[in-house]
């Protein structure tokens, strides 16, 4: 189904990024909105997963959908609300995210949903079913996010102009990288200092 609605998408737009997109939506994604979006989002659904029949249907179904059926629950009914909510609040990461870029391309956020399952198993919640908290899947977003960030400024980070394996200041990012259009000079005396700090 994620296939052929990206496909479906990609014939849509022929292929082409729509941009050009009005500020009234790229407001959407521009400074703490994403954030406070997402945490409205995840405070809504712990008080729903937490506080109402609809939370404690969604765990009975996912400990044991059979025991669950013959406990009165409609199982298939649920499932459709839970599936349908699940693509509501996917299409809103859809908008936040073509917001923040300021376009729309049939191609953005994949492998997105491998960052969700990573973060909410990191959370805690179990693939089975039946276990899990929103609070717990938070964390594990921020841990995840924490790491993923780490290791783009790491590369990022190597492919400067300047850099240093053994300087503690390039490693650590104390000093300011000499940027491709700073003078020779500046470059020299960059490397010079990160030579002398490798060597102590």
């Amino acid at each position: 189904m994620m296939v052929a609605a990206r496909g479906i998408a990609r014939a849509y737009t022929a292929g082409q990024p729509i941009s050009m997109l009005s500020p009234k939506f790229t407001w959407i994604g521009s400074g703490y909105m994403p954030v406070v979006i997402f945490l409205v989002t995840a405070l809504i659904f712990h008080v729903a997963l937490r506080y109402t029949r609809y939370g404690k249907f969604t765990y009975a179904i996912g400990a044991n959908p059979q025991a669950a059926r013959v406990s009165g629950i409609n199982v298939g009914r649920h499932l459709i609300v839970v599936y349908s909510i699940a693509g509501l609040l996917s299409g809103l990461a859809g908008v936040v995210t073509a917001a923040r870029a300021a376009t729309g391309q049939a191609g953005m956020g994949l492998g997105y949903e491998l960052d969700a399952i990573a973060a909410t198993v990191i959370g805690g919640t179990s693939l089975t079913g039946g276990i899990g908290r929103i609070g717990g899947t938070v964390i594990g977003m921020v841990i995840l996010g924490i790491m993923t960030q780490r290791i783009h400024l790491s590369r990022r980070r190597r492919l400067l102009p300047g850099y240093r394996e053994g300087c503690n200041h390039c490693r650590r990012g104390r000093h300011r990288i000499v940027p491709p259009a700073a003078t020779q000079e500046g470059l020299m005396h960059l490397q010079s200092h990160c030579e002398g700090q490798a060597v102590l």
